[in-house]
Formats: structure tokens, sequence, C-alpha cells
């Protein structure tokens, strides 16, 4: 494609990522709609039945828990960071469901002729496949 210094710096760095800019025929103006494309490409690679069914998710789930528990017992002024490693046990909990959501809601925004999204074909054969 063309290599003008106006476009390129809206473009991520790396050629692989450029050139399926340009498979999925997206302008150049519209970056914020490639990064969501980009998203749910990765979200479509979840289970539908979500992380927790995941052997490896849960058993990075299982370690973080223990860590987590160690790091109490050693740190236990610290309620803040505690916290915060809470919250982030609580998120990697309720991933599993925000991922089937966001899943359906693509979907059905796939099927709403009203909406008048233009999928491309690479998702759309993806979530054809959901």
């Amino acid at each position: 494609g063309s290599n003008g210094s106006s476009t390129t710096k809206l473009y991520p760095k790396d050629q692989s990522t450029f050139d399926l800019l340009q498979d999925l025929d997206i302008p150049p103006d519209s970056y914020e709609e490639y990064l969501c494309m980009k998203t749910l490409l990765l979200l479509c690679t979840v289970p539908k039945d979500g992380l927790k069914s995941n052997a490896l998710f849960e058993e990075i789930r299982m370690t973080y828990l223990k860590e987590l528990g160690k790091a109490i017992v050693k740190r236990e002024g610290n309620s803040s960071q505690n916290w915060q490693r809470f919250q982030l046990t609580k998120l990697m909990d309720t991933m599993h469901e925000v991922v089937e959501n966001l899943l359906a809601f693509c979907f059905h925004s796939f099927l709403d002729k009203s909406m008048s999204i233009d999928f491309p074909d690479m998702l759309s054969e993806i979530i054809s496949n959901q």
C-alpha cells in the first residue's frame, strides 16, 4: 500500500498488523474501529463456556490465589494492596461472563440489519461459528 507520511502514524509499528489492517480494508482514519475488531478477534478465541473450563487458566488462577495468600500473610499492614489483589481475583472470576455477554452482543448486532454494522468477512466467519 501507500507509505504516505500522513497515514503511517495511525498504524501500529509492526508490519504484520499493518498487513492485517489492509486485508480487513479498514480506512486509515478508523484506527479505533480496528482496535475494537482486534479485541473482538482475541475474545473470540475464548471458549464459549468461559475461561473456567480451561485447565491452564484454572492453574494460573490457583497459583495466583496461593501467591495472594502468601502476600497477605507477609504484608498485613498494606490493606490497599490486598484490596487491589482481591479486585484482580474478582476480575479473573468474572472475565468469562463478560466475554460470553460480549460475544452474544456482537452476534445480535451482526444479525440486526437495522443497526447496519458492516463486519469484515473474517469476523463474520468467526461470529457464525460461535
